[in-house]
């Protein structure tokens, strides 16, 4: 997610990833503050699977130095993993009765996954920290070399996230997912509120007519058949 520009900067080609201030924004959460720093840490296969205590093995590594206790106490680094797990288990449990063996995330979907924990949390529960800490790190981005000159974030803003995920990583399964901590999130909100008009909804737009959810909340899926509409990653938009 990145707030528009309010004109075009010029200078040295910057990444792509330098310009993405919610990512950015996320990896300040833990030590290194990049994707590899945490695939160094996380990317071997003995931390796959879950520990007896429930809890997933990448967590057990998060708590060893990784991830930074003054911004995300552990208790609630435990919680995400948590859910987590409970989700993750829901969504395979079909397929892993058909193919005979259990799904174990790699650690890209595991982050994938905590990430979107974090993001749908602060924006549920801490919604102006979070913005507070988007426009943070936007003013960091801002004052960087060569660096776009994106307006703050508002927040009518938060409620459009996009997820980039390499070719082969398992999108569509971690979309299922997604969807399941969207509901959990939603549907907690609306018990403790007890706000009217927050909508448990999901509308999916994709060139997929045959997806399906294991959920118990419909979801409905409108299909666009042509490609120049929408590329192959589907589009899902939060409902606040």
């Amino acid at each position: 997610m990145a707030a528009k520009s309010t004109k075009k900067a010029t200078g040295k080609k910057r990444s792509f990833h330098q310009e993405l201030v919610l990512n950015r924004w996320v990896l300040g959460f833990f030590h290194g503050g990049t994707l590899a720093a945490l695939k160094m840490r996380l990317g071997d296969d003995r931390f796959e699977g879950i520990d007896e205590d429930g809890q997933t093995r990448f967590f057990h590594e998060l708590t060893r130095g990784l991830f930074d206790p003054n911004k995300l106490p552990e208790a609630e680094l435990r919680r995400y993993d948590l859910n987590i797990v409970a989700h993750w288990q829901a969504i395979t449990a079909h397929r892993n009765k058909l193919e005979g063996h259990e799904l174990q995330m790699k650690y890209f979907q595991y982050l994938s996954l905590l990430f979107t924990e974090l993001y749908l949390d602060w924006y549920f529960n801490r919604r102006q920290d979070l913005l507070d800490g988007l426009n943070e790190e936007m003013t960091r981005y801002r004052a960087e070399t060569c660096a776009e000159p994106f307006r703050d974030f508002e927040a009518d803003d938060l409620n459009k996230i996009a997820f980039w995920n390499a070719t082969g990583c398992g999108k569509t399964l971690l979309l299922h997912v997604n969807i399941r901590q969207y509901l959990h999130d939603i549907l907690n909100r609306i018990y403790r509120t007890r706000l009217k008009g927050n909508s448990t909804n999901c509308t999916l737009l994709t060139k997929c007519p045959n997806i399906r959810f294991p959920t118990k909340r419909p979801v409905k899926v409108q299909v666009v058949p042509s490609a120049k509409s929408v590329d192959s990653n589907p589009i899902l938009q939060i409902a606040d």
